[in-house]
């Protein structure tokens, strides 16, 4: 067994007091990854729920043969397997774990009881740098790669608000902004937004607000199964008969500068709660088939 892996199963069955001193102080986590266990709820996650702590670690298998994704790394706590590293997020790091090149190492950052199972439990995934000189530590680092943060619950500001599920993270919208100007192939994407909203800032108002939301009966054919353009994965956050007898759903902030060539307008509209959104209206719409189900 190699040091690092000898460290981390030490670590893991009696904790980081145990390790003498001087081994302590020989290695640093660089944090890779954070992100909410994907699945959560559809594995045995909510089973031993509460036995999971902050600081726990957890195994990281690949599931090459998957038959949904070959890049597949599923998370285990203590031999029982609670979901997977997002889709999204694990085509490199799946690579990495393929070939061998570093061990690759995962822990649980927060547990919320409170919160929707898809968001119960959040981890990180790192590795460990060995410290050359102990009196330089984390000199070198960004602070990003050796800090947690804190994550973002979008289904605990109001558990009886669909709405107020999936806010954006305001200082996000700025750079939103910023992308799809940078992916749109002309400057119309100027005459897009300053003909749908007032000015930028109430753009990007609507966007910290996640006021951004589409027709589920109006999409682009090749987007039925994309399913990174939904706001939440797991959950199937959407307003039925909200607005006129329609059904709409929430749109994936981030992958909204993609689009940015294919979208018509936003067209101002208010449900029946007084409240107003925006819908984002494509320039190639097809009435086609219900997409709730691909969600």
């Amino acid at each position: 067994m190699n040091r690092q892996l000898f460290l981390t199963n030490l670590v893991s069955l009696v904790g980081m007091a145990a390790i003498p001193k001087n081994l302590q102080i020989q290695y640093q986590k660089i944090y890779l990854l954070q992100f909410f266990v994907r699945g959560f709820q559809f594995n045995e996650g909510k089973k031993i729920l509460h036995l999971m702590k902050s600081t726990d670690l957890l195994e990281l298998k690949r599931e090459p043969y998957n038959q949904y994704d070959n890049f597949a790394i599923a998370i285990y706590y203590q031999n029982f397997k609670i979901g997977f590293v997002p889709a999204e997020k694990n085509e490199v790091l799946a690579r990495l774990m393929d070939a061998n090149m570093m061990e690759i190492m995962a822990e649980i950052t927060h547990v919320e009881l409170q919160s929707e199972s898809w968001e119960n439990c959040c981890c990180a995934i790192f590795i460990l740098k060995k410290i050359v000189n102990k009196s330089s530590k984390d000199s070198n680092i960004p602070t990003y790669l050796s800090e947690i943060e804190n994550p973002i619950y979008y289904t605990l500001e109001n558990k009886n608000d669909r709405y107020s599920k999936i806010k954006s993270k305001p200082s996000r919208a700025e750079s939103i902004y910023d992308l799809m100007v940078e992916h749109s192939q002309t400057d119309e994407v100027y005459t897009l937004i300053h003909n749908s909203f007032a000015n930028s800032e109430a753009f990007e108002q609507a966007l910290s607000e996640a006021k951004i939301i589409m027709n589920t009966e109006k999409i682009p054919q090749h987007l039925y199964e994309d399913k990174l353009l939904f706001a939440v994965e797991d959950a199937k956050l959407y307003l039925e008969n909200a607005i006129e007898g329609k059904k709409y759903i929430f749109i994936n902030m981030d992958r909204m500068p993609e689009l940015v060539n294919e979208i018509k307008e936003f067209r101002k509209i208010v449900d029946d709660q007084g409240r107003e959104f925006y819908e984002m209206v494509f320039k190639e719409i097809i009435e086609a088939k219900e997409i709730i189900h691909s969600i």
